[in-house]
């Protein structure tokens, strides 16, 4: 067992290879998202961040295009029977941001949509059973310019998930 550093995350220790890629353990599904997306999406090489994007790597180098950011959003719990596994649905958003060109924004965009689709996530409160995009928001201007007055694209996820524990 290894332990591994993924998108600035620590002590993040790898259990298992599991159908669709590694299948890691972590606190819960934000962080098994943050560190799926780093190990799986290459093209990704800023990374994915919480709510919002550093202006500076930790090194102090400007940040690195293209990035993701992701947004918790909605959720709920259910419980079907007494004894079972509860269910917990959700909802969130993933916004990739990419210099210069609104095509390539919308086709990272894809990418990450079509390598996060049942990805076999696991982590401490339960197990992935879907993670689903309802809805691609195509390449829009960002307002905050990039490195050199660069014009930024952000391509905007809505999903959702459903996990039982």
């Amino acid at each position: 067992m290894s332990t591994l550093i993924i998108g600035g995350l620590t002590g993040v220790k790898l259990v298992s290879q599991g159908y669709g890629g590694p299948t890691t353990t972590h606190a819960d599904i934000w962080q098994a998202l943050v560190a799926y997306v780093d190990a799986n999406v290459p093209t990704i090489t800023g990374g994915i961040h919480a709510d919002r994007a550093p202006n500076t790597e930790a090194d102090g180098t400007p940040k690195v295009f293209p990035f993701a950011v992701y947004e918790q959003g909605a959720g709920g719990t259910s419980d079907y029977m007494t004894g079972s596994p509860r269910i917990v649905d959700g909802a969130g958003t993933i916004a990739v941001y990419n210099l210069g060109s609104k095509v390539q924004s919308n086709l990272l965009a894809r990418q990450l949509d079509s390598q996060l689709k049942d990805a076999s996530l696991s982590f401490t409160d339960g197990n992935l059973m879907f993670f689903r995009a309802s809805i691609l928001y195509q390449g829009t201007l960002d307002p905050d310019p990039g490195p050199n007055g660069e014009d930024v694209y952000q391509s905007v996820i809505t999903f959702d998930y459903q996990y039982h524990n």
